[in-house]
């Protein structure tokens, strides 16, 4: 009997003590100070692991991770990355039109805007471009991320 009650404060005692290898995420982005489109997705990935939290920005440029439908993410290093808004386009389709609008701006003399969506600098986009480099620690962490070109 007291064997099997170890047993479950043991597991009980487990369960408990497995909360605090995760954390939630909120926070806000801008890009040159100004909020980004409602719907760019921000991605948070460790790298090697092949795990990937995900949030779409609201229209005051906020967003909650969340991984499977929980908010709850696993603590450790991040990197972060961005994809637009919804569209039909698959991510090779998108750097194609990219190359194909800075092709069409530069022939007319004119810089290019950042990206298709007109937002962002295509280094975002990528996570082995990115610069953007995140912990993530057991609680509640806000993280507000300010993008520049």
């Amino acid at each position: 009997k007291q064997h099997v009650l170890f047993v479950c404060s043991m597991l009980l005692l487990t369960l408990g003590c497995g909360n605090k290898d995760f954390g939630t995420v909120a926070g806000t982005v801008t890009y040159e100070g100004s909020t980004i489109p409602v719907g760019t997705k921000v991605f948070f990935q460790q790298p090697g692991a092949g795990y990937v939290a995900a949030a779409k920005i609201d229209e005051t440029g906020a967003f909650q991770l969340s991984f499977q439908g929980s908010p709850k993410i696993q603590v450790g290093e991040y990197t972060i990355f961005f994809g637009p808004p919804e569209s039909n386009l698959s991510q090779d389709e998108f750097f194609k039109l990219k190359k194909q609008v800075d092709a069409e701006y530069r022939k007319r003399g004119k810089r290019p805007p950042p990206s298709p969506d007109w937002t962002l600098p295509e280094k975002y986009y990528q996570p082995h471009t990115t610069p953007l480099k995140e912990s993530v620690v057991a609680g509640p962490n806000t993280i507000d991320i300010q993008l520049e070109d």
